[in-house]
């Protein structure tokens, strides 16, 4: 491969479909229990800390004002020794991603489809500096506690943020319907919305001024840290 096809028009990259479904919950326990009673496959428990990045260039369109989502993720395991994960991913293991996702290309009224591309990297601070002297700025940050389960095709994440709790299903359509019949979860429920525009709906309806970042409390945030032996 010369060096001209090292970068490619996003049109033809080798980009993954990802449709999804968010259902909101006010309790995970009669879920997990749905979960264990029809055989879903337990995977692990993440903390995450996420940046979404824009860039700052008065001469062209922000990612956000393109509908592109460019985040870098620090998950940190919370898996403990008797889990039912079989301990493949230790308390404590880091896993750093950065995705780029693309604008939604369709929607079925309960579930988002779009394109993303995805890959691991080994240093989240040496990353970050180094989009940083690339020109892309910190947007705003995130944080959620993810669960994830495995059943029929799908990924089954119940997913804790600081303005409630949902159990996302990702897989193809009709998957997602049956995952969602099994666990007992209403599709007239469900949102194709992503958890910034939650987020935004949250605190408008709560009439409070609006904000992009969404974290855990001081108190809550603090305590996870030092549970995982993280530094802020």
């Amino acid at each position: 491969m010369g060096l001209r096809r090292l970068f490619i028009n996003p049109a033809e990259a080798c980009m993954s479909m990802e449709i999804e479904a968010k259902f909101p919950v006010h309790d995970f326990e009669p879920v997990r229990m749905r979960l264990a009673a029809v055989g879903a496959l337990y995977c692990t428990r993440m903390f995450e800390e996420n940046i979404v990045l824009d860039v700052k260039d008065k001469d062209r369109a922000t990612l956000r004002e393109q509908k592109v989502l460019l985040r870098l993720r620090r998950n940190v395991s919370m898996n403990k020794a008797g889990d039912k994960a079989g301990g493949k991913v230790r308390e404590g293991a880091v896993e750093t991603l950065l995705t780029v996702k693309l604008p939604p290309e369709a929607t079925s009224g309960f579930a988002k489809v779009c394109r993303e591309l995805e890959t691991g990297v080994a240093d989240f601070d040496a990353i970050s500096q180094i989009l940083g002297v690339l020109g892309f700025i910190q947007a705003f940050s995130y944080e959620k506690i993810r669960e994830t389960w495995e059943l029929e095709g799908c990924h089954i994440c119940l997913d804790e943020v600081c303005f409630g709790l949902f159990v996302e299903i990702e897989g193809d359509e009709p998957s997602i319907m049956r995952a969602a019949e099994l666990l007992g979860l209403d599709l007239a429920s469900a949102s194709d919305r992503n958890y910034h525009e939650l987020n935004r709906e949250f605190r408008r309806a709560g009439n409070l001024p609006p904000q992009d970042s969404f974290t855990f409390p001081p108190a809550r945030g603090e305590a996870i840290r030092h549970e995982l032996g993280i530094k802020k």
